[in-house]
């Protein structure tokens, strides 16, 4: 089955040959491409690249993308710094 094929599977409760596998490797896109982790964080055509590089190498059947949850608290009023260095953090 593909990973596709797999999931539905899966999701639709039919038998599969096997249980899918979508490990959250956030942040190691970034590493797989060489990017630094704040531009990964930031540009979501670089988080991209970096998870399909990411999917090149290990194969999952699911990608997740992300970098953190940064952006769910600054959605509630919290200040959030992206330095290019380090993944994104709460200054406030």
């Amino acid at each position: 089955m593909s990973s596709r094929e797999l999931v539905l599977a899966t999701l639709e409760g039919r038998p599969t040959d096997r249980v899918p596998v979508g490990p959250m490797m956030l942040d190691l896109g970034a590493a797989v491409i060489d990017a630094p982790i704040g531009l990964f964080c930031s540009d979501a055509d670089v988080m991209a690249r970096g998870q399909l590089a990411l999917h090149q190498e290990v194969g999952q059947d699911i990608i997740f993308l992300g970098c953190d949850n940064y952006y769910i608290a600054e959605g509630f009023g919290c200040v959030a710094e992206l330095p290019a260095d380090e993944t994104p953090h709460l200054v406030k």
